[in-house]
């Protein structure tokens, strides 16, 4: 659908027939992931190093945010990043079936900054971010 692309056909897309091209892939699943790849990495280099390197993560998920982020946080593979960068759509964008999360953005703002004081140790920033700022020439802050 022009810029974006969905796995499942949400309300965004309802009053369009039009599907170009579609592709098979293979779908990760990204809580697990930084559970189980990113965080023995982090905890390995910490080990030789004795500090823990910065870890940023673009999340632009085209709606699949509101199943995503949750996930993330409850697992604790947030808390394994440095910073994140959410492009959130609007609701409208969650899976039309009923399975995303049933949570605005608003609250999952605000289930991450109570994770957050929950763990003291969690120093991840969440940053909501449309990708095509690069457009207008925004410069995205890396983690240190």
């Amino acid at each position: 659908m022009e810029w974006g692309a969905s796995l499942t056909k949400g309300a965004w897309q309802r009053n369009s027939n039009r599907t170009t091209n579609e592709a098979t892939i293979t779908a990760l699943n990204l809580p697990a992931f930084v559970a189980d790849v990113i965080r023995p990495l982090l905890l390995e280099i910490q080990r030789e190093t004795g500090k823990r390197p910065p870890v940023g993560m673009k999340l632009d998920v085209e709606g699949a945010e509101y199943a995503l982020l949750p996930a993330l946080i409850t697992n604790g593979g947030l808390c394994e990043l440095s910073m994140i960068y959410m492009e959130a759509h609007k609701e409208e964008f969650r899976d039309a079936d009923g399975k995303a999360v049933n949570m605005s953005i608003a609250e999952m703002d605000g289930a991450f900054e109570r994770m957050r004081r929950a763990n003291l140790k969690c120093g991840v920033q969440y940053t909501h971010l449309d990708d095509e700022t690069y457009i207008v020439g925004y410069k995205v802050p890396l983690p240190l």
